[in-house]
């Protein structure tokens, strides 16, 4: 008893950290009040910009009223024209402006979202953690197997069952029993769950089998923690990538849900509440591709100005630049510029931790001269992500059509 005892302390130890990650309940936690923090800011540029339309309604009003009275005493003055043919001017821009700022911007959080080149680039990183892998000088199976053969069938039964032993310890290290329920392929470690399942396999043959003695078991232990090391390294990295990435996909939701409601008030403030079906329904792509882009807006202003004749008094009330939208575009930019740089920090970090996990297993590795190649070629693959991204995100287009709108 007190074998068994030591022996499961001794695996314990060895192996304690291995499914050490970050609680659901913290991640949710992190999610939840980076969501909040959006809709907050959202909701006090809001509630600053209805009370500057309010203001700007005010003025309107009594404006249209001054010149409704000074037309029917006077007629229009040259000023009074030029003034409103100024102003109609200004909103037509803005808006026009404002439609192209958001195509850019849809564009920019579709990218966001997809994470273009990422595949690539992560394909390249999983395949460290395959069992059989030597791109870093070492296989997984082929050590493993040594420090099973030196450390534990040493002794009779090893002479006895060691063959069959050694062959079941090989088949559970190249296929192992992986839980994926919730993981991307960044977080599953095949290697780390082949060294689980070697623990439990060379404690059930320690406790089976009297010739395997403690000092055995602990030199064992002692060089598998090796190993152990680098692919809980692994396995760490990609939980905080997941957490990292999650977190930046719920905040472009966020961002593209706030985008949408925007979307869908202007367009129903330009085309009529009511005149376009299921507009409350519509998904943002199909809103911008129909009805609020560039050439749509424009489309529409052309015959409003035909169907008005260029009444600048009546335009005024039928293509409006309000303050809110200028707020709107304002914080949509500014949460893209965030998004962003939040994501190249994301994959910049999560590449360092690869590169200090690749050149930390010259400790392991048989030819360190891989690991040097390997880390090249890391260096490559993350350039090519960081390429395709900003190609993908275009944030330039972006900021060239921000430029555009009024502020």
């Amino acid at each position: 008893m007190k074998k068994i005892f030591l022996l499961s302390c001794m695996l314990i130890v060895g192996f304690s950290n291995v499914y050490a990650q970050v609680p659901d309940s913290v991640r949710i936690r992190i999610l939840t009040d980076s969501m909040s923090k959006l809709y907050t800011r959202y909701f006090e540029l809001e509630k600053s910009a209805r009370k500057i339309n309010n203001i700007e309604g005010k003025i309107n009003n009594l404006d249209n009223l001054t010149q409704s009275n000074s037309e029917r005493l006077n007629g229009i003055s040259e000023d009074d024209k030029t003034t409103k043919k100024t102003q109609y001017a200004n909103n037509k821009g803005g808006l026009l402006a404002s439609a192209k700022f958001i195509e850019a911007a849809s564009r920019s959080l579709g990218a966001f979202e997809l994470s273009g080149g990422f595949m690539q680039y992560s394909n390249f990183i999983t395949a460290l953690n395959n069992p059989t892998n030597e791109d870093l000088g070492f296989s997984l199976t082929k050590e493993v197997t040594r420090i099973v053969d030196d450390k534990i069938l040493k002794g009779k039964a090893g002479r006895r069952v060691g063959g069959r032993f050694r062959d079941i310890i090989s088949k559970v290290i190249n296929n192992p029993i992986v839980g994926v329920v919730g993981k991307t392929l960044m977080s599953v470690t095949p290697g780390v769950s082949s060294l689980t399942s070697v623990f439990n396999l060379v404690n059930n043959f320690a406790i089976t089998n009297e010739d395997v003695n403690l000092d055995a078991i602990k030199d064992f232990t002692t060089e598998m923690q090796r190993y152990v090391m680098h692919y809980e390294n692994l396995g760490k990295a990609g939980r905080e990538l997941d957490q990292n990435l999650n977190g930046l996909k719920v905040k472009t939701m966020s961002l593209r849900a706030l985008v949408t409601n925007f979307v869908r008030e202007n367009v129903a403030d330009l085309y009529g509440e009511n005149s376009i079906p299921n507009l409350d329904k519509m998904p943002l792509n199909e809103m911008i591709n129909k009805y609020f882009n560039f050439a749509s807006v424009l489309q529409h202003i052309n015959q409003l100005e035909t169907e008005t004749k260029m009444n600048h008094v009546t335009l005024l009330t039928k293509v409006r630049f309000p303050y809110a939208i200028r707020t709107r575009v304002s914080f949509v930019m500014e949460e893209i510029e965030k998004t962003y740089t939040e994501q190249l920090v994301t994959f910049k970090g999560y590449n360092d931790n690869i590169s200090e996990i690749m050149t930390n297993a010259t400790s392991i590795s048989n030819d360190p001269s891989k690991i040097k190649t390997k880390l090249a070629d890391l260096e490559n693959n993350y350039r090519e992500l960081i390429r395709l991204y900003n190609d993908n995100v275009q944030l330039e287009n972006v900021r060239d059509a921000r430029k555009n709108v009024p502020r």
